[in-house]
């Protein structure tokens, strides 16, 4: 393929990943007046023991099935289920800031939880695609948190948002760029081995 083509098929990706994903941080859109539901912001698949959805749809999951992604049965998690858990805060900074934030969000194993998920390896992707994969002991050695918010205000989408996996840095406050690499931003898809 062409670096002008490349290039092309990037942006377009981007494009579509902002419009279909623009519910997510609208306050207006939090509940919806038709069905009193908040957007799904979260999809959790592979070895999970619940499941309130079918097999991927190449249309409705137009990402997902752009990213290559493929599952019979799925555990969709609604925003507000986010919000309705025990929520965590951990101060890190993050790598070319200037001081420390506090992020909020659920215990990640509370998130999977909701899911049943069993206890394997994972893969958290982001919406572009970046994907990290995790092992048992590196999800037990730290107490990680799926933030959707940095110092009060919402991770939006282009913003790191809607999800960021993140975790107390193990020097503290300031997070090594070798950890941070670890700390998947624009979370909106799991995969349990």
């Amino acid at each position: 393929m062409c670096a002008d083509a490349t290039v092309f098929r990037t942006v377009l990706l981007r494009l579509f990943i902002l419009a279909s994903l623009a519910a997510i941080v609208s306050p207006a859109s939090a509940k919806s007046p038709d069905d009193g539901k908040s957007p799904v912001i979260l999809t959790i698949a592979g070895g999970i023991g619940a499941s309130n959805r079918g097999a991927l749809d190449p249309i409705s999951d137009g990402i997902l099935n752009y990213l290559n992604v493929a599952f019979s049965t799925a555990y969709e998690i609604e925003r507000n289920a986010l919000l309705a858990l025990p929520q965590k805060e951990v101060r890190a900074q993050i790598p070319k800031t200037d001081k420390p934030s506090i992020f909020r969000g659920p215990r990640f194993m509370d998130v999977l939880e909701l899911a049943k998920a069993r206890n394997r390896p994972l893969k958290v992707m982001a919406l572009d695609g970046f994907t990290v994969e995790f092992s048992l002991k590196t999800l037990s050695q730290f107490d990680w948190i799926l933030a959707h918010e940095r110092d009060g205000r919402a991770l939006a989408i282009g913003g790191r948002g809607p999800l960021w996996l993140l975790h107390t840095p193990a020097g503290g406050v300031k997070a090594s760029e070798d950890e941070e690499k670890t700390w998947v931003w624009s979370v909106f898809y799991i995969e349990v081995k």
